[in-house]
């Protein structure tokens, strides 16, 4: 799996012909994120990247009219995240079972988060499950592929209606 600069997957399968390369250009941020001889974390990486490769567009009718869930799925990838240095056992190797142990040895602050996306609170905890419990968000600091789309589409269509209605001077 490749990593970006961030420690984070980048999504590239083995089997695609350009892993080899990016393997190579991205090898230094892979050293010193997901360090060679640490079989833990090595299996963090493998198993998150599992998930990445299966996800479902679904997610985007969970966030489309929730505002928080937006605002939060944002911000997530505005903040640190990181995988723990000491990794607990996988003891269930269900998928649900390692969904929760990814998110067990995932390292992040409430209040960076809260901060940054405005949250409420109050309703923290229970918009948090439901992003990580729809695989919404993932460990490394990154979004379902098909909500980042709908995301920026979304704004993407918000600059083109403020576009839209300037007058043009001549």
């Amino acid at each position: 799996m490749a990593f970006d600069d961030h420690g984070r997957s980048c999504g590239i399968s083995p089997k695609n012909p350009c892993y080899d390369y990016l393997r190579e250009v991205l090898k230094p941020f892979n050293d010193n994120f997901n360090k060679e001889g640490d079989m833990g974390n090595q299996l963090y990486f493998q198993r998150l990247a599992s998930f990445k490769e299966r996800e479902k567009p679904e997610g985007v009718l969970l966030i489309a009219d929730e505002p928080q869930l937006i605002r939060l799925s944002v911000a997530w990838t505005n903040i640190l995240t990181e995988a723990a240095e000491q990794l607990t056992g996988l003891d269930d190797d269900s998928e649900c079972g390692v969904w929760n142990w990814l998110w067990e040895n995932t390292i992040f602050s409430k209040e960076d988060l809260i901060s940054k996306s405005g949250a409420f609170r109050s309703s923290f905890d229970g918009h948090m499950r439901t992003l990580i419990g729809n695989r919404i968000l993932y460990p490394d600091g990154s979004i379902n592929s098909f909500v980042q789309r709908y995301l920026r589409e979304r704004v993407a269509r918000l600059f083109d209606g403020k576009s839209r209605g300037r007058k043009v001077s001549k």
